[in-house]
């Protein structure tokens, strides 16, 4: 999480040439940033913990929009907020 913040503060501050040097770095960054919220969220859903599923679910379709682990969060999102709602009930 720290090293994703970093990565967009300093996105604030490069040009492009700049930015193009730390270009690998930062997709390294970004695809470990990914895995681990994938593994949260499944991690989440095994053990049945909704909520946690529902939140980390909704920071992967925000973060990462176009990928394949956002298409398949949103196809259960709702099921998954269904059963987070059932635990206040």
């Amino acid at each position: 999480d720290e090293a994703m913040e970093l990565l967009q503060e300093l996105d604030q501050y490069l040009t492009p040439d700049e930015g193009a040097r730390y270009m690998e770095v930062a997709r390294g960054v970004i695809g470990k940033a990914r895995e681990n919220l994938g593994v949260q969220f499944k991690l989440a859903v095994q053990d049945r913990q909704w909520r946690r599923a529902s939140e980390v679910g909704q920071r992967i379709v925000e973060q990462f929009p176009n990928t394949r682990m956002a298409d398949e969060i949103r196809e259960v999102i709702d099921s998954i907020r269904a059963k987070a709602q059932a635990l206040n009930a």
